[in-house]
C-alpha cells in the first residue's frame, strides 16, 4: 500500500511576534511560535484570545510591531461540531473540506480515531453506518461529533488548530467520556488551546499537562481581564 500523506510538514509553520503592540490587549509583545508547539491561552479575556488568533492567522494586523506568521486562515482547522453538520453519510462528514477522500486514508483515519465507543454505530468496514442509516437517523451525541470532528480535522492536513476547550459542546462531550486521540495529538500540528481557570477539566482530559507530551514544545499567554497579555514561558 502506498504510503498515506496524513501528517503537515514540520519544516513550515512558525509565527513571530515583534514588539507587538494592539489596543487593547498587547503592548510590545514579543515571542515565537515554533511549529508543532501547543499554545495555551488562559484567563476570562475571551477577546484578546479571539484577538490573539486572528494576528497569528493573518486576519488583522498589529497598530504596531509585526507578526510574521507563515500561517494564514486557509492553514487553520477549528475543532467543533460546526464542520460535523455536513452530508448525510459517515464518509460525508469525515470528509467534507477534505481535497484527498482515498478509501485508504478516509479507513485508516476511522481505524484509528474513532473510538471502540463510536464503533457501535458502523457496519461492517467502518465507512458507513449500520443499517445504511443516514447521519440524521443515527442517535449521534456530542461525544460522537467531536470525534467526526477530530478526524475530519486530521484529513484536512492543515498544519494548525484551535480548540476551544470552554464551549458547553465541548465540556458534554468530555463529561460522555471523550478524549483527544493520540493520532491527532502527535501528529505535529501546532495547537492552540482556548482555556478559562474557571474550568476544571479531568487531568486525563488535558493532553498539555500529561508526561507523555512533554517533549511538545508549549507557550503559555494570560489574559485576565482589563490586563495586556502577559507572556508566561
Amino acid at each position: 500500500m502506498r504510503k498515506l500523506r496524513l501528517f503537515p510538514d514540520p519544516e513550515h509553520g512558525q509565527v513571530r511576534f515583534h514588539e507587538v503592540s494592539l489596543a487593547p490587549s498587547f503592548h510590545r509583545l514579543n515571542l515565537t511560535i515554533t511549529p508543532g508547539s501547543w499554545v495555551l491561552l488562559y484567563g476570562e479575556d475571551d477577546f484578546a484570545k479571539a484577538l490573539f488568533c486572528d494576528l497569528c492567522f493573518s486576519y488583522i494586523a498589529p497598530d504596531s510591531g509585526t507578526v510574521a506568521p507563515c500561517l494564514k486562515g486557509s492553514d487553520v482547522s477549528f475543532l467543533g461540531r460546526s464542520n460535523t453538520t455536513y452530508g448525510t453519510t459517515l464518509i460525508d462528514h469525515l470528509s467534507c473540506g477534505v481535497q484527498e477522500t482515498s478509501k485508504d486514508l478516509l479507513e485508516f483515519v476511522a481505524q484509528h480515531m474513532l473510538s471502540e465507543r463510536f464503533q457501535r454505530h458502523l457496519a461492517p468496514g467502518l465507512l458507513a453506518f449500520k443499517d445504511q442509516r443516514k447521519a440524521h437517523e443515527v442517535d449521534l451525541d456530542e461525544r460522537d461529533f467531536l470525534e467526526i470532528a477530530e478526524a475530519n480535522l486530521m484529513l484536512q492536513k492543515r498544519r494548525a488548530a484551535v480548540i476551544d476547550v470552554t464551549t458547553d459542546f465541548y465540556q458534554i462531550a468530555l463529561e460522555q467520556g471523550f478524549r483527544h486521540s493520540d493520532t491527532f495529538l502527535n501528529s505535529g500540528k501546532t495547537i492552540t488551546w482556548l482555556l478559562s481557570e474557571k474550568h476544571q477539566l479531568p487531568l486525563d482530559a488535558t493532553p498539555w499537562i500529561q508526561p507523555r507530551f512533554a517533549a511538545v514544545k508549549k507557550l503559555s499567554l494570560s489574559f485576565p481581564n482589563g490586563s495586556p497579555a502577559g507572556y508566561i514561558n
